[in-house]
């Protein structure tokens, strides 16, 4: 299901086409379909057949195939662009040129990066396919975005092999348009991927740790086309323009951790800094560069350019002896061409013409054109100051051929500056874009930050609202237990107080009642007393009661028979 919807999705994005007239190249053929003489490998038997050409000779690794590289023309592509890294990689030149120009247009109109700059999203007519498309995307997740960033990855390499086919016609415009197109899609990749860049290992060929094999290739890519445009704008004498890809380049290469590529990327740097007139800026890198790189190749080269630098300084003995001691190491007569011209230069400030035009001759054989005009237009001035006519118009023609060539490309190459500002130009409006994306997406946050703060905020004072209503509410329950208690505590006191008061008067009856008893049995006893005595006696009770002693036992208090005489007792 997921691979049907991949395929609409796919349909869809490759049917789009922008209306706003800007053309990835101008230069760019229809795709050619793929060669009918190629023979897919057979599923079946999982081996190689005998009619592959150069289209398909990628497919194979001994003997065994990859029978899903021809499926669809995506994959055939891809081998095109194989082929066209094999040929380079091997100095051969490319084959199949329109092969990879076919891919440049396949892949643009593939890739994401088409459908993200596409004004045709904003037509309404459109808006429903937009809608699908992005309702497909959100469906298909992450394997459609790894898909398309593939797609794109894709595309700026076709944009880049076919800059190197560019290259090898002399077409620098039309190579400059594409090295620029490759890294505008990647340089999007980079705003639209989180690409990993840790530190890296200080190896020649290990990959640095923690850094996935789509990142190293695409990181690799990136340090490759700015090397490729700061060697273009080197040539056509942009030393500014050159500073500026190469120092990208070298932020790449040091990501990666060769020290090989590093070295070269800071030799090229010095070559852009010694053609601005920045000697000493020039002799840095030169020196950093053999730092990272000693080998005789790599020395040869750095210490040519030193020798110059050193030269023009004043230093010409030393100069005089690091090209002749280096000229003895020189194998192959490209390199010595190049020590020809330098020598026979210095040799020719000097005023020593013999010995300048001994190795001027030498060099003006050479098939670089810049070495060649250089020697050629040295020697005519040699000649002039001789007084050799014959000679000097001799190499007056070689010079003048050379420039007319050259000059034929002039108005072409005025192009290059114009092409860079209008990247400049893409490249800011996309970063202003991008800003304002960011920008709103800030302040998306900043008011969704504001609004769950302020709702923190007021839950926060709710919370502690309620939480001071209810310890006001506890505090209130406790205060009335407490009153309650309080209340309570004195009742009991009260009535204990009552009690101990009532104790008390229970007590004082009770001794009351203790004192009445001792006295009613005090009167017993006196009666009984009495009685006895009268039992003794005969008394005439209604005498006695009427008698005084009588009277005043009865008046008495309590046990007080003091108001008794002894005798009457």
């Amino acid at each position: 299901m997921k691979i049907l919807l991949f395929y609409i999705l796919f349909a869809l994005l490759s049917q789009q086409t922008t209306d706003n007239g800007q053309q990835t190249s101008s230069t760019v053929a229809e795709p050619v379909e793929a060669p009918n003489d190629v023979v897919v490998p057979s599923t079946s038997s999982g081996t190689c057949t005998d009619t592959l050409n150069v289209s398909t000779y990628i497919i194979c690794n001994k003997d065994v195939c990859d029978t899903s590289l021809r499926s669809d023309s995506v994959t055939y592509y891809k081998s095109q662009l194989l082929i066209a890294d094999s040929l380079y990689k091997n100095y051969l030149p490319q084959y199949n040129f329109n092969e990879v120009k076919a891919a440049v247009v396949f892949f643009e109109k593939s890739s994401s990066h088409q459908v993200s700059k596409s004004p045709s999203r904003d037509n309404q007519n459109n808006s429903l396919t937009w809608r699908l498309v992005d309702s497909l995307t959100h469906s298909l997740g992450d394997s459609v975005t790894r898909r398309l960033g593939d797609l794109n990855f894709l595309s700026a390499r076709a944009h880049y092999y076919h800059a190197v086919g560019l290259t090898e016609r002399d077409d620098v415009v039309g190579a400059c348009e594409h090295y620029l197109r490759a890294l505008e899609i990647m340089e999007v990749e980079l705003e639209t991927e989180n690409l990993k860049t840790p530190k890296h290992q200080n190896s020649r060929t290990s990959k640095p740790q923690n850094l996935g094999d789509s990142n190293y290739e695409k990181i690799r890519f990136l340090a490759l086309t700015y090397n490729r445009l700061g060697r273009l704008f080197l040539n056509e004498n942009y030393c500014d323009l050159a500073i500026v890809k190469y120092r990208k380049a070298l932020k790449y290469v040091e990501i990666l951790g060769n020290n090989d590529s590093k070295a070269n990327v800071l030799k090229e740097l010095g070559n852009s800094y010694q053609l601005a007139n920045k000697p000493d800026s020039a002799l840095y890198y030169y020196n950093e560069s053999l730092k990272y790189n000693s080998s005789l190749t790599n020395k040869l080269d750095v210490e040519k350019s030193i020798a110059q630098i050193l030269f023009d300084k004043g230093e010409k003995d030393s100069a005089y002896v690091l090209i002749k001691n280096n000229l003895d190491k020189i194998e192959n007569y490209g390199p010595k061409n190049s020590y020809y011209g330098v020598l026979g230069e210095m040799y020719y400030k000097d005023m020593q013409y013999d010995s300048a035009i001994c190795y001027l001759e030498k060099s003006v054989t050479s098939n670089d054109y810049y070495i060649k005009y250089m020697s050629s237009t040295t020697l005519s001035a040699i000649y002039e100051l001789l007084g050799n006519s014959e000679r000097k118009a001799f190499y007056d023609n070689v010079a003048l051929k050379l420039h007319g060539e050259e000059s034929n490309k002039v108005v072409e190459k005025n192009k290059i500056q114009y092409l860079y500002d209008k990247y400049k130009e893409r490249k800011s409006e996309r970063e202003i874009s991008i800003a304002k994306v960011k920008t709103r997406k800030l302040l998306i946050i900043i008011i969704i930050g504001l609004g769950v703060f302020v709702i923190f905020v007021f839950i926060l004072i709710y919370i502690k609202y309620m939480h001071r209503k209810q310890s006001n509410k506890l505090k209130s329950e406790i205060d009335d237990y407490v009153n309650r208690i309080d209340n309570y505590s004195k009742d009991i006191e009260n009535k204990n107080i009552i009690i101990n008061q009532k104790e008390k008067l229970i007590n004082n009856y009770q001794m009351t009642n203790d004192k009445k008893d001792k006295i009613i049995d005090k009167q017993k006893k006196e009666i009984d007393r009495i009685k006895t005595r009268l039992s003794k006696k005969k008394v005439n009770i209604e005498a006695y009661y009427a008698s005084d002693i009588c009277k005043k036992i009865m008046a008495r208090k309590d046990s007080d028979f003091s108001c008794l005489k002894e005798d009457e007792l």
